[in-house]
């Protein structure tokens, strides 16, 4: 074979193996998602503490006749908030069972609770270890934006709560914009008494200003509350953009969503809302800060004494914020957003 010929073979080989390599690409598993499906916090005796992070994994292997499937699950355990380890799940005839390439380390989960061992041993330092029970919020997450007048779900999970706990939830609002220092703005609680379930649909009211929010949703065992477990959701935000969305006519009033132009308040406004004496502390409340493009009466307030309301007004297509506090027919203050 002249050197001809062996740069042929060799080229010739190299062409053949990237071949076979490459057929089996599509059987190479994928690497999944780094997202624990649960953690769980485990407390034993003595106040200490185990943290496990569950990993799915991929999809296991078709076993042969007679033999068990193979467990593709993980764990990352955190012993007393020390550095993780990651234990991978075995075979088990009871329970789950994770544990390091040479066994020498061994979490094994029944039911909420878990044993240690160690070199084939129960370590005796991590004793009567169950997880604390605990509720985490799913939805709303970080970051969303729920509307009003849309139906939203919260969701939840719950952690070694017994099923026949009720669920309440409560809502709050967070800065920014800054918080009303006085008074109630709305009923802080959404529902009470509740099955727990995972869910609830929500229709949210137009009672809440638009900004920025939180649930929190607590597990208890009847009323009046006892032995309570909370969690909060992450912010979210609560903006009234869909209510009052649409094309603006040529006073800046946004017709699809019910709003009109009221010569007599010198406004926009939602006529059938109003009441005739609503509609004088509305007029009271644009003398104040004066007529201009867009200014429109987005919401009210009334009280039990005669002549006494709050006017919410949002003026200009940037939809700037004033509310106006009317007392005895005067504006008692003015509070800008």
């Amino acid at each position: 074979m002249n050197k001809y010929q062996s740069i042929i073979f060799f080229l010739a080989a190299a062409v053949f193996v990237g071949w076979l390599l490459l057929r089996d690409v599509e059987n190479i598993p994928l690497p999944t998602a780094n997202i624990p499906i649960a953690t769980v916090l485990y407390l034993c005796d003595g106040e200490k503490t185990l943290s496990a992070a569950y990993y799915k994994g991929p999809e296991a292997p078709v076993p042969d006749p007679g033999e068990p499937p193979m467990p593709t699950g993980s764990i990352e355990l955190s012993i007393d908030g020390q550095a993780s380890s990651t234990l991978a799940q075995t075979i088990s005839v009871s329970g789950i069972r994770y544990a390091n390439p040479d066994e020498s380390l061994v979490f094994w989960s029944k039911g909420d609770s878990v044993l240690i061992m160690r070199n084939n041993s129960m370590d005796l330092d991590y004793t009567n270890c169950v997880a604390v029970p605990a509720v985490r919020v799913i939805s709303p997450a970080a970051g969303d934006i729920w509307k009003v007048g849309e139906t939203r779900t919260i969701t939840w999970v719950t952690q070694s709560i017994p099923p026949e706990r009720k669920i309440s939830i409560s809502i709050r609002r967070i800065p920014p914009p800054p918080l009303q220092e006085e008074g109630q703005e709305f009923d802080p609680l959404v529902f009470v008494h509740l099955t727990n379930t995972g869910s609830v649909g929500w229709t949210i009211p137009d009672m809440y200003p638009d900004g920025m929010y939180v649930f929190g949703i607590t597990s208890y065992e009847s009323v009046p509350v006892m032995n309570p477990v909370s969690n909060e959701s992450a912010p979210f935000r609560i903006t009234r953009e869909k209510s009052i969305g649409g094309q603006r006519d040529e006073r800046g009033c946004l017709g699809p969503a019910g709003y009109t132009f009221s010569e007599d308040v010198g406004s926009c406004l939602r006529v059938f809302e109003m009441t005739p004496d609503i509609m004088k502390a509305a007029r009271i409340a644009v003398e104040r800060v004066g007529r201009g493009y867009a200014l429109t009466v987005v919401s009210f307030n009334s009280y039990e004494e005669a002549g006494a309301y709050d006017i919410m007004l949002e003026r200009g297509v940037a939809r700037e914020k004033t509310t106006i506090l009317i007392r005895n027919w005067k504006v008692g203050s003015v509070v800008a957003e």
